[in-house]
Parts: structure tokens; C-alpha cells; sequence
């Protein structure tokens, strides 16, 4: 199995795309084995956000809020997330339907101005009499606002879409994207964020309960 990840990362002249870069590095170190035939990287674009979706609700709503946290520690494109967002036109446009949703709390930010969904990721009763909040909370709320805007962006895809689309027949232009273009692009935006997600349950022994083989 090494030699096969040597060999696939000699053929990509040592620039594989970062998804499978993410596969053939565990199997170079012989890691997770048990996911190198389900990995992330090989789940169907067409499904690529049903896989999302199905992670995501077993990390959102069944974890407690240490395992939770814990998850939100390590999220991937925690620095660059908001970059990734705006430097695209058809994401901008999702984050843009609700930007308020995503807006940035600091350490100045009291515990009583949470939403009952950033109380809820923390483990906090809603307003609680926290003065301020300590950096590592400001951390989570802000990897809570990137997983939530992943969640989040289809729905806000096909209102953008729809409205952009009625706009184009205005103006009699043919439409130039599409629901595909929004998937692809989150996924090349975000290559970490499946891979992240697949690991971090496989480590709590809660990926196997779900129906894996329906993604590929």
C-alpha cells in the first residue's frame, strides 16, 4: 500500500489534489486503515454533500459539548475560511443571503448576546452571565460558523440560483451556473473539510453506524 501511495504521488509529479493528498499520506503512514476504501476523497460529486449532511448531523446533534469542542479545536480552513468564501462569486452570494448568521464575536462578547446555537456548541445555558468570553470559545464559535455556513450553503445556493437565473432571463443571457458549479466549488474551497470530519468519527467509533457504502 506505501509503494501504491508512492507511486500515485509520482504520476500527479508530486501534486496530487488535496483530497487524495489527505488519503495517500494515511496510507503512506499506514493510518485509518479502515476508511481507505470509503475515504472522503472518493465520494461522487453528486453525493459529496449527501456524505456532508450525514456527518455533520451525528457531529452536530448527538456529540456532548466536550466531544463537540474537541471536534471544533482542529476544524481545517479555520484561518482562511472567510478568504475562501468571499474570493468566489457564487459562495459570496450564499453567505450573503444571511451574513449575520456568520457574524464574528470576540472576546469582549458577553455570553448573553450567544445565539441559543452558539450557547447549545459551547455547553452554556442561553444567556448565562459570562462577562466575557475566553479565546477559546471565540475559536469555536467561529469553527461553528464555518461548519454551519457549509451546512447551510445549498439551501442558500438554489435562492441565489433561482434569483440569478430570473435576473438572466431578463436580460435574455444564458445562464452561466449551476447547482454543479456550487458543489464543486465548495469542495475545492474547502478539500479538508469531509476528510476532517470522516476521521474525527471513525476516532469516536460513530462512522460505521452510518450507511457509507450509499456515497460511492
Amino acid at each position: 500500500m506505501v509503494q501504491f501511495a508512492d507511486f500515485f504521488t509520482t504520476i500527479c509529479k508530486n501534486n496530487p489534489p488535496v483530497e487524495i493528498n489527505l488519503l495517500l499520506k494515511m496510507v503512506a503512514k499506514n493510518e485509518n486503515r479502515p476508511i481507505y476504501h470509503v475515504h472522503a476523497s472518493l465520494v461522487l460529486l453528486p453525493l459529496y454533500y449527501a456524505a456532508f449532511k450525514e456527518f455533520y448531523d451525528v457531529i452536530r446533534f448527538t456529540l456532548d459539548p466536550i466531544q463537540f469542542t474537541s471536534f471544533l479545536d482542529k476544524m481545517p480552513h479555520m484561518q482562511d475560511w472567510r478568504t475562501a468564501v468571499h474570493g468566489n462569486d457564487l459562495l459570496l452570494a450564499c453567505f450573503g443571503f444571511n451574513p449575520k448568521a456568520y457574524t464574528k464575536v470576540s472576546t469582549s462578547t458577553t455570553q448573553g448576546q450567544l445565539t441559543k446555537s452558539q450557547s447549545k456548541a459551547l455547553g452554556t445555558a442561553p444567556g448565562g452571565q459570562q462577562t466575557n468570553l475566553t479565546q477559546d470559545q471565540v475559536n469555536w464559535i467561529e469553527a461553528l460558523h464555518q461548519i454551519e455556513f457549509q451546512r447551510n450553503r445549498p439551501a442558500h445556493r438554489m435562492e441565489h440560483l433561482f434569483k440569478w437565473m430570473v435576473d438572466q432571463r431578463a436580460l435574455q443571457l444564458t445562464p452561466k451556473c449551476n447547482a454543479q458549479s456550487s458543489e464543486l466549488v465548495a469542495r475545492v474551497r474547502f478539500p479538508e473539510t469531509l476528510h476532517y470530519m470522516q476521521v474525527f468519527l471513525l476516532s469516536i467509533n460513530k462512522l460505521f453506524d452510518l450507511p457509507l457504502d450509499t456515497f460511492f
